[in-house]
């Protein structure tokens, strides 16, 4: 294969990774506030909406009766992730890069 061709080969494989790891690192890790559904509760706690929305019936009383209503969750603002931190970052490049 001639140089050049192979260099472009190279070329275009890099830029394939370097796109599929900007599109991961910008997608961010799940949301803490929320259990990433982007919804909490507003209940005391700030509960992630997930847990009353799967109440069984009977159980969940409290959100039929409007007691406890979904609001956006104010750490991802809706999302359900949240943007990795520098360390996270960090660490998610080394293991995306070394594959270890």
């Amino acid at each position: 294969m001639p140089r050049d061709e192979e260099l472009r080969e190279q070329y275009e494989e890099a830029k394939a990774n370097i796109r599929t790891e900007t599109r991961l690192a910008r997608s961010g890790v799940e949301c803490s506030m929320c259990a990433g559904c982007g919804q909490v509760a507003d209940d005391d706690d700030g509960t992630p909406w997930k847990y009353w929305a799967d109440l069984p019936p009977g159980s969940d009383l409290a959100v039929r009766m409007g007691l406890v209503k979904p609001q956006t969750c104010p750490g991802c603002e809706g999302t359900g992730q949240r943007i990795m931190t520098k360390d996270e970052l960090a660490e998610w490049a080394h293991h995306a890069l070394t594959g270890g």
